[in-house]
């Protein structure tokens, strides 16, 4: 049972048991939503729930264009505002890159002294504790950012009425990082959740009634001439017919701006 004036799941069936309600699952009912299912167990111990609200919603009419180029946090998720045939803004968001490396990096070398400090007979549960702490820490700030990016770009979605279109090339970026030299470790902590961050994108598109659609945006063909550009130092590319020099990853917002 929801008991919604008191904030509480409350499980009577089984056992006695009662969880709090999170924040969100208010939000989602003031937004029009419907808790349709709920589930409480325990994870590591300790009890959790899970709710799953639906919204019947019709997307609206678009007046506005936002393509989303989706790339490794390393070269980041670049977005533009089209209107009336033209670039209103643009940005490029990743997450705090040295945070993330330094975390990295401080996880593997308590792991590494720890293993050896094992190998040896010498027992360090402080030392392992901190090691965990650390990759939780990484972990916890690798699963939050996609949510909050996620909540960003819909709210200008639907602050300027614009139909999204995401462009999700992760196998491009995937080989991209090993060209430049990251380990396949490095790379996973790279791509590490840029996938949930287009699912939850997705996710939120539709609740709130955003059209979108997935569409494959060339960031190697000039959207002038439609022929291969050449690479410079940078990720700067030249078409060598017309001369068009653009970053690499705004290549398929000027193809967006073709295209629609």
């Amino acid at each position: 049972m929801l008991d919604l004036d008191k904030g509480v799941l409350k499980l009577r069936y089984i056992c006695h048991a009662e969880v709090l309600i999170p924040r969100w699952v208010y939000d989602r009912i003031r937004e029009g939503g419907d808790i349709v299912f709920a589930m409480l167990g325990l994870k590591d111990g300790i009890p959790a729930v899970m709710f799953v609200a639906e919204k019947s919603v019709e997307p609206y009419k678009p007046e506005s264009l936002l393509p989303v180029d989706v790339n490794s946090w390393k070269h980041g998720v670049v977005w533009a505002l089209i209107k009336d045939g033209r670039i209103v803004s643009e940005g490029r968001e990743r997450p705090n890159l040295r945070f993330i490396d330094n975390l990295y990096k401080k996880s593997v070398r308590l792991e590494k002294l720890h293993g050896r400090l094992v190998r040896i007979g010498v027992s360090c549960d402080r030392l392992d504790a901190e090691a965990r702490y650390t990759k939780s820490k990484l972990y916890r700030y690798l699963r939050d950012y996609p949510q909050w990016l996620a909540n960003k770009i819909v709210r200008k979605a639907l602050k300027h009425k614009s139909k999204v279109v995401i462009d999700r090339a992760l196998e491009e970026s995937w080989r991209d990082l090993l060209e430049e030299g990251l380990t396949r470790s490095e790379a996973k902590i790279q791509m590490a959740g840029v996938r949930r961050f287009i699912k939850i994108l997705e996710t939120q598109l539709r609740w709130h009634g955003v059209p979108y659609e997935f569409r494959r945006l060339p960031s190697r063909v000039c959207p002038n001439c439609e022929i291969e550009m050449e690479k410079l130092p940078g990720r700067r590319m030249k078409c060598p017919r017309c001369g068009l020099e653009e970053d690499r990853d705004k290549i398929p917002i000027l193809w967006a701006l073709k295209l629609y």
